[in-house]
């Protein structure tokens, strides 16, 4: 019974040491990713930002064993903001989250899957559409998304659809339905197709990354995500 016991304390023991120095490992890891996605293009985090700091989590045990495997089950990360740019148009995703699947341990990083969300204010929306050539003020709202300012010198306001774009690489700004003062132009009518549908350019996310699906709450448009085979 007392060897029983002693090696029962040293399966323990060792399975502590082990588990241990997993979590320095992960730790390790996880602090290495975390700084290279900081310096990455687009990504804006610290102190100098006025932002939070990039999080990687590594998800799985032991990591040891995933190391040894070439790749990582899952990296969880979330990042204070980030910017795509594209020619003069430029937007900002905040607090976007993302899930790595199947993350190679080599160099260069590719994650096989990722899924994101991230969130895009209504003043970046406007903004954006300003610089593609959709005058006037946008507002978000849960109903969805509409636009107003003046028209022939009377209040105008217009009803936009919106949908992804070719390739889920932008944002589509579709005006359907236009109002002066209190009266809604019919289609063809003077000054009711005089408002553009414009296009958002995200061309700059990371290659292999697609815009899934954007939904319109109160200020703002809750983005998700999606690709394969995504370098890091």
């Amino acid at each position: 019974m007392r060897t029983a016991g002693r090696l029962l304390a040293a399966a323990l023991a060792l399975a502590a040491v082990l588990a241990g120095a997993d979590r320095l490992v992960a730790h390790e890891l996880e602090a290495g990713i975390a700084r290279g996605l900081a310096s990455t293009r687009g990504v804006i985090s610290g102190e100098a930002a006025g932002l939070g700091d990039v999080e990687v989590a590594v998800e799985g045990f032991p990591v040891l064993t995933q190391l040894a495997g070439g790749s990582l089950e899952e990296l969880d990360v979330g990042i204070p903001a980030y910017a795509v740019t594209s020619g003069d148009v430029a937007v900002t995703l905040h607090d976007v989250t993302a899930e790595l699947g199947d993350v190679s341990t080599g160099l260069p990083r590719v994650a096989g899957s990722v899924r994101a969300s991230g969130v895009l204010t209504e003043e970046e929306l406007a903004a954006a559409a300003t610089r593609a050539g959709l005058p006037g003020t946008v507002s978000i709202t849960p109903d969805g998304i509409s636009l107003s300012g003046e028209a022939l010198g009377m209040g105008a306001s217009a009803s936009l659809a919106l949908s992804i774009g070719e390739g889920g690489r932008g944002l589509l700004l579709t005006p359907v339905s236009v109002r002066l003062d209190d009266r809604e132009l019919p289609t063809g009518a003077a000054g009711a197709d005089a408002l553009p549908a414009v296009t958002i350019p995200l061309d700059a996310l990371p290659a292999g990354v697609v815009l899934q699906k954007v939904t319109p709450s109160q200020g703002r448009l809750s983005v998700t995500l999606t690709g394969a085979d995504v370098g890091l």
